[in-house]
Parts: structure tokens; sequence; C-alpha cells
């Protein structure tokens, strides 16, 4: 993120690119790099409820929740793929739902795995 703001500005000064671009160029790039912290802490956040929740968890229960873990995954991929049919401005729900079903499900997916290791 911050390479692409420094390619922004790179080109605002070589004004190769219309100013247009490099202004979109800067502004998505900010925008990501305030986000990142967000989602860094909010991801940290789910993988440690899900790690103290999936050791009070019994077998079958976290086979279970495992199984429900899958699906989600497998959901939020068929949603990423569908939306990469639609046309770009029917697309952003389907993204937003996809990866989020999806992060989820990759979040919590270390916390079952080492419960079930562990419990081997």
């Amino acid at each position: 993120m911050v390479i692409t703001c420094a390619y922004g500005f790179v080109l605002n000064l070589a004004t190769i690119a219309s100013s247009l671009v490099v202004a979109n160029t800067i502004s998505s790039a900010s925008t990501h790099m305030l986000v990142a912290p967000v989602v860094a802490l909010s991801v940290g956040t789910v993988a440690i409820l899900a790690a103290r929740i999936s050791w009070s968890l019994g077998r079958r229960a976290t086979f279970m929740l495992a199984l429900i873990e899958l699906a989600l995954f497998v959901l939020g991929v068929t949603a990423l793929a569908f939306a990469a049919s639609l046309q770009r401005q029917e697309r952003p729900p389907f993204v937003m739902s996809g990866m989020l079903a999806t992060a989820l499900a990759l979040t919590c997916l270390p916390a079952l795995a080492l419960k079930r290791l562990h419990s081997r």
C-alpha cells in the first residue's frame, strides 16, 4: 500500500498519467492503509475468541463447527465466483459477503485445527 502511494506520487511528479488517475490511485491506497489495521484487529479478536471457544467444546461439537466453517468457506468462494460473472456495479454485495464469509472461515480454522491436533 505504501508502494502504491509512492507510485501515485511519482506519477504525479512525472505527469505521465492524468491527474484523475493519480488521484484515484492515491485515494485507493490511502483508504486501504487506513482500513488494514482495523481489519487486522478484528480478525485477531475473532481468532482469539474462536480459540477460547473451541477449547471448551467437546469432540463432536468441534467437528460440527469445522463442518460449518467448511460450508461457510465454500459459500464465500461461491459468492466471489458469482460476483465475477456480474457487471461491476452489481458486484459489491456479493463481493463483501463472500469476503466476509471466507475471512471468517479462514480465521476460525486454525483454532479448530489446533484443537483437533491437540486432542489426539
